[in-house]
């Protein structure tokens, strides 16, 4: 038989008016005695609860008896402790950590399980349990809901249409007495029925009485429609939304049964439009169909109708729909709405959230969450206490203690203890940060929360764990030192050295004897006179300016004192350096003489002047070359002027410095470039080129070179005499 999963939502109009103390006739109860009593007695009251006896017939269960238990088995006659409905009989195996209940197909929505515990603090520790359907299939969205101190209702969101079997795993299902799953209610039951036709005496309103029996020969219990009627069909008017999960068809007998062969059902929404329709296949005779409705939305009313055969006839004696109200009513008529305070207005037939509002707590979620509750103020379903921890100030289970003054970040403290979970305020210690930090820390007083152990440092002049201890009176910058050890951590005050300042510096350090704190090194230079790292050696005694030197290596560092030279002046200058014009007589670096004395030069002022320069000082010469740069002394010649001019030169003349071609005139009787040849005898002086006689011959004599006695020569002679002088005049002109 194939089977479908339906949820449906019927709506059914409920009067509301109760007289306390009302008898319903047996098997009925309800306000209006409208709903089904299945409570072993038959007797139950007008809410529905069972009168004299808490127990619930086999195969329901509920705070009415009104759900039907599609977990509920027997087999030989027998039932497992789990499924039997008898809360005394339980799992006695304590290392019982899973059980598996068979169950009608069906879409599973919630689960009824009574355990042996007590209270309903224990009953919500149960939470850790898990289902999962068809050995594969989990449980989506899981709600817990404790009833009372011993029963729980655990639900699930599945949309699967086809769920057999429930697995209950965790640590405390070996604490399980009784396990019901529901299969919904009915709800088609003395709900408003329309038929297309009547047969005599066998109503519409039999198929929702609440009687499934059957009587051939009376019309008691089922419904027929007439022989004419070729379209039979019933229509149950719900009125109200229900969600539906299946149908059960309780057909007639026999070959009567074949009548309803390949019925229908249609399913209507508030519009009036099928929103879903199943159409039985099944052959043989059927005395009992059951039907699983895939449909998942609202629905106002369904249609039963017969389409097999060429004379249909509609014979059925009771159509049961089971289902819920819709998950925001509540209520054996659905008419009542679930609190505001559950979440999304969801609750259980009783009224009982399946989750509380942000906010508030209690089977009722009537309570709100203590004020202290950290935003959005969630809390324990059943004790209050808040599940997110408590708003900055406050502590306890339920937030409603505050916190000590003295908590750090706003008074943050442990939510169970009250102690100081982020430290304490600048200035105090211990758990409860009620105990004030030693004196001297720095920082305002800060210290550990819990050793009270400055932990910013101390106060300037103090050291130690608790500041306690005074730093050394040499340290520097206000005798600060370290809080730990005692040592100066940023130096000593000057002519003082070692961790604790306690030591002097070396006695000739710069700069008041200051010296580096751990090496002793001077480390702002020495006194004048003394070098090293220590300054403990002595400057070189011919370092210029009162001894000074480097303090590295002991080099003169301002020059050396006269007549010496070298890095510590310790070499002695060259004998004829000359010291009038430069402040030492040679060079401290390479021993040169800067200058010499007259008459010598040289880099080392070793060699002589040895020529006649025209100079300002007689006897000098060029520093570097010895080269006469001034030109020579009158009558002397050569780059060193170590030449005498020729001795014809006109006296007190000179000659060309590198020539020695005498630059003016030749002595009287001589010519030439050099003065070395004779005028001729007979002149009286002849020209310095030429040697034409131009100054007169003497008497009796005439010509040129005056060679010619009284007899004047002729132009030709005179022409040939001199007719290579102007090439010699020329030629020196040019020299």
């Amino acid at each position: 038989m194939k089977r479908y999963l339906c949820v449906l939502f019927l709506h059914f109009t409920i009067v509301t008016v109760q007289s306390q103390g009302f008898d319903c006739p047996t098997n009925w109860t309800g306000p209006d005695c409208n709903f089904l009593c299945f409570c072993q007695d038959d007797r139950c009251h007008t809410t529905g609860k069972c009168e004299e006896t808490f127990n619930c017939k086999d195969g329901y269960f509920g705070f009415a008896c009104q759900y039907s238990d599609i977990a509920f088995f027997k087999e030989n006659g027998t039932t497992s402790v789990l499924t039997d409905n008898d809360v005394r009989t339980c799992i006695q195996d304590q290392t019982t950590s899973s059980v598996t209940v068979p169950m009608v197909a069906n879409r599973f929505t919630f689960l009824h399980a009574v355990f042996t515990v007590s209270g309903l603090a224990d009953v919500l520790k149960l939470s850790d349990i898990t289902l999962k359907f068809n050995t594969n299939v989990k449980c989506a969205d899981i709600k817990f809901i404790p009833l009372d101190s011993i029963t729980l209702e655990i639900y699930c969101n599945n949309s699967e249409s086809n769920l057999t079997s429930v697995t209950l795993s965790g640590t405390n299902v070996n604490s399980l007495c009784d396990v019901h799953v529901s299969g919904g209610r009915n709800v088609a039951v003395k709900k408003p029925v329309t038929a297309s036709s009547t047969y005599i005496l066998y109503r519409a309103d039999k198929i929702v009485d609440g009687r499934n029996q059957y009587d051939p020969f009376s019309n008691q219990y089922c419904f027929h429609s007439n022989t004419n009627d070729r379209s039979p069909h019933v229509n149950i008017s719900l009125d109200q939304d229900f969600l539906l999960y299946r149908f059960k068809i309780f057909n007639r007998k026999g070959v009567l049964a074949l009548r309803a062969k390949y019925f229908k059902i249609d399913l209507f929404n508030v519009n009036n439009l099928i929103v879903w329709s199943y159409q039985d296949t099944e052959e043989g005779e059927i005395s009992v169909y059951d039907v699983i409705c895939g449909y998942q939305s609202t629905v106002r009313s369904l249609r039963f109708m017969i389409t097999y055969g060429t004379t249909p006839f509609l014979s059925v004696c009771e159509i049961e729909a089971y289902g819920d109200c819709l998950k925001t009513k509540y209520g054996l008529g659905c008419l009542s709405t679930c609190s505001s305070q559950c979440k999304n207005s969801y609750c259980n037939i009783e009224g009982l959230c399946l989750e509380c509002r942000d906010g508030f707590y209690g089977l009722d979620c009537a309570s709100e969450c203590p004020e202290g509750c950290r935003s959005p103020r969630t809390c324990d379903r059943l004790t209050g206490f808040c599940t997110s921890g408590c708003d900055l100030g406050y502590y306890t289970g339920f937030c409603d203690s505050f916190c000590p003054d003295n908590c750090n970040k706003k008074l943050a403290c442990d939510i169970n203890t009250g102690d100081c979970i982020n430290g304490c305020e600048v200035g105090f210690h211990g758990i409860v940060c009620y105990e004030s930090c030693p004196r001297y820390c720095k920082a305002n007083l800060g210290c550990d929360q819990n050793s009270s152990e400055c932990v910013n440092g101390c106060a300037v002049g103090l050291y130690g764990s608790y500041c306690n201890n005074t730093c050394s009176g040499r340290c520097k910058k206000n005798q600060a030192c370290d809080q730990n050890t005692g040592s100066c951590i940023n130096g000593c005050e000057a002519g003082f050295r070692g961790s604790y300042c306690n030591k002097t510096c070396p006695e000739h350090c710069r700069m008041d004897k200051g010296c580096a704190q751990n090496t002793s090194e001077c480390i702002y230079g020495c006194e004048i006179g003394y070098y090293d790292s220590y300054c403990n050696r002595t400057c070189p005694e011919d370092c210029k300016i009162d001894q000074s030197c480097a303090q590295k290596n002991g080099f003169c560092i301002s020059g050396c004192e006269y007549g010496f030279h070298g890095n510590t002046c310790r070499e002695i200058c060259p004998d004829n350096c000359n010291s009038s014009t430069t402040p030492a007589s040679c060079s401290q670096a390479t021993g040169l003489c800067e200058s010499c004395l007259t008459g010598y030069y040289g880099d080392t002022c070793s060699m002589v002047c040895d020529g006649r320069c025209n100079s300002p000082e007689p006897g000098s010469c060029n520093r570097v070359t010895g080269l006469c740069d001034d030109g020579c002394e009158v009558g002397y010649y050569g780059i060193t002027c170590s030449l005498e001019c020729p001795s014809n030169c006109l006296p007190n003349t000179s000659c060309n410095q590198t020539t020695g071609i005498c630059t003016d005139f030749c002595n009287v009787k001589y010519y030439g470039r050099n003065c070395t040849q004779e005028c001729p005898v007979n002149c009286d002086g002849c020209e310095r080129w030429s040697g034409f006689c131009n100054k007169g011959c003497i008497n009796g004599f005439f010509g040129s070179n005056c060679s010619n006695g009284l007899q004047r020569p002729s132009f030709s002679e005179q022409y040939q005499e001199n007719e290579e002088e102007p090439e010699i005049e020329s030629k020196w002109k040019i020299t």
